[in-house]
């Protein structure tokens, strides 16, 4: 479930917050989970996506999960 994936990836980024991965995961992991949010809550759930996705680059210019993520976005 995509829900419980975000909850494992936040507690990841909170653990190592260097680690640019992570940071991809989280935001491919809230990219999917749009699928599954109400619309009136996309706007937030987007956002987090991309904030996750700019933290991966920031991190790791090459990362291949955030620019997927800002790609699918």
């Amino acid at each position: 479930e995509m829900a419980q994936a975000v909850i494992y990836l936040r507690e990841a980024v909170a653990l190592a917050p260097d680690n640019a991965a992570a940071w991809g995961a989280l935001a491919l992991a809230y990219r999917k989970s749009l699928a599954y949010t109400p619309p009136e809550q996309q706007a937030g759930v987007r956002a987090s996506a991309l904030g996750a996705a700019r933290r991966s680059l920031e991190l790791d210019p090459d990362s291949p999960h955030a620019a997927t993520a800002q790609a699918l976005l």
